[in-house]
């Protein structure tokens, strides 16, 4: 795969300087920002055609920072919340807006004159998308002072060190802190103003070492006592967990953390509450049921393939995939499910056995087709107050393949996948396509032309023609687009080319292998 693939982009409008002053009789008020936007989505047409078709000016962007301005600005988070829901709510291709405003203070000399008040900056940055918002707070250049209580020594010493060891100096420094908020609903001024007081509380009590264990102690400090950040949840039971789920319908469950994670990590996303699962250990656990194999959501891809590898080989293929060693330690099938992400290495195989998906509230539980399961880009069937609790499969009656392209062999997301499954006993060939849509999805054409041309007594292998229209029909399936990791094109020709090969081996396998 060649060429040169456009990447991860945005663009914006930096450094707008705004400031208001507001008249109310005898006492003035006055705000003075400097506020900076990017914006990410779907903008590849003027990166690669120049069509601005799609494209909001920075000019746009710089007046609507001055609108709302005037009409009033308040704390500067709720501020930028405000534009950052905005850019994503009227302007369609706009999938990501964050905006980051610093705040430079002045004190009041009296009523109506004012004096500015150092270096000393409020920070704000809010990320909007579709699915929700996030808000990271802070401040830069606090500079600070001590003249007691602070050590420096028992440092390494070279030819070229002067500084002498000390038990007793002078600490000075210039602290910038960043910290996350949990939810979008704040006292934003209360709020920074507690976490700003506990790091100046904790610089002049703690007894300095080195200015690194000072600047920990100050994290640490304004961490535990002001509440910032996101909320924990760790149940221990399945049910505690289910009415947690209840409880807090906004808690993003979490196992291997293989997806959540690096979407933190990343800053990609920011949930308000997190619901840890790993104790639960209802799912971790298989076992057989009325037929059908039912796994556990929190049955790791290594379990998969070590136990489950002889009823399920398409999954236990995928899940070879997955990764590296360490996260098919920790990932699971139901977090993938959860994310519902179009290049999930587990959902075409999932669809290729016609699984089953089950979901559990306080409430309830109930099974869901897994072709009825993905339902958008990153979103499923499960209600608000419902966790994944197993994914249900027949056990394999056939042959069955999963392939895998990616832009390199090993640890990598998927560029597309096909997964394939020779239903023996209802004579049925069943398809799974990843990274190729909005969803996973299936071939259903392609499925019905090869359920006539098989000879499914004879084994005869099936005729050139035929296993090229399946080719054919499983890419005309697809609903792939251009995008970091491939164009729509090859996804087209690589899911044809993996379609064959899938079938050829599979149908190989049946001929010479399978009872």
């Amino acid at each position: 795969m060649g060429g040169i693939v456009l990447g991860d982009n945005q663009y914006g409008k930096a450094e707008t300087h705004v400031v208001r002053l507001s008249r109310s009789g005898a006492q003035d008020d006055i705000k003075d920002l400097t506020v900076s936007v990017a914006l990410a989505g779907d903008f590849a047409a003027t990166h690669l055609t120049g069509d601005n078709s799609r494209v909001l000016t920075t000019d746009t962007q710089k007046n609507t920072v001055f609108a709302f301005a005037l009409e009033g600005i308040g704390e500067i988070e709720d501020f930028g919340l405000r534009l950052a829901r905005h850019f994503v709510g009227e302007s369609d291709p706009v999938e990501r807006a964050r905006v980051t405003i610093e705040e430079h203070p002045w004190d009041r000399i009296d009523g109506h004159a004012f004096v500015r008040a150092g270096s000393e900056k409020r920070l704000a940055t809010v990320t909007c998308t579709k699915d929700g918002a996030w808000v990271l707070g802070g401040l830069t250049d606090l500079v600070v002072l001590k003249s007691a209580g602070s050590e420096f020594w028992g440092y390494p010493r070279d030819r070229y060190t002067t500084l002498p060891e000390t038990k007793d100096r002078i600490l000075a420094t210039a602290v910038t802190a960043r910290w996350r908020y949990g939810g979008t609903q704040n006292d934003w001024g209360r709020s920074f103003g507690e976490a700003r007081r506990l790091l100046l509380e904790a610089f002049a009590k703690k007894h300095s070492l080195s200015l690194q264990q000072t600047l920990y102690a100050m994290g640490r400090r304004a961490r535990r006592r002001a509440r910032l950040g996101m909320n924990f949840l760790q149940p221990s039971t399945w049910s505690e967990a289910l009415a947690m789920k209840a409880a807090h319908p906004e808690a993003v469950p979490i196992a291997g953390g293989t997806d959540v994670m690096v979407e933190i990590n990343l800053d990609h996303r920011r949930p308000d509450t997190v619901m840890d699962l790993t104790r639960v250990a209802d799912l971790a656990e298989w076992a057989t049921e009325d037929g059908l194999v039912r796994v556990g959501a929190g049955v790791t891809y290594t379990r998969i393939i070590d136990e489950l590898g002889d009823r399920m080989p398409g999954l236990a293929m995928a899940s070879r995939t997955v990764g590296s060693p360490q996260i098919r330690n920790r990932g699971t099938v139901g977090g993938n499910l959860g994310t519902a992400s179009p290049a999930g290495d587990a959902h075409p195989p999932l669809l290729a056995s016609d699984a089953l998906v089950e979901l559990a509230s306080a409430s309830g539980t109930r099974r869901v087709p897994v072709r009825e399961f993905f339902t958008g880009p990153k979103r499923n069937a499960a209600r608000k107050d419902e966790l994944v609790a197993a994914f249900l499969i027949e056990p394999a009656t056939g042959p069955q393949t999963f392939s895998k392209v990616g832009t390199r062999n090993a640890m990598v997301i998927a560029v597309c996948s096909f997964a394939l499954a020779l239903d023996v006993g209802r004579r049925q060939v069943r398809t799974g396509i990843g990274s190729a849509g909005p969803t996973p999805l299936q071939a259903n054409e392609a499925e019905q032309l090869m359920d006539g041309e098989l000879d499914w007594d004879g084994r005869r292998p099936p005729g050139d023609a035929a296993v090229a229209r399946f080719g054919e029909l499983v890419a005309a399936a697809a609903k792939p687009i251009d995008d970091v990791r491939g164009t729509s094109a090859y996804r087209r020709h690589a899911l044809s080319v993996m379609a064959r090969r899938s079938l050829a081996w599979a149908w190989q396998d049946y001929r010479v292998g399978w009872a």
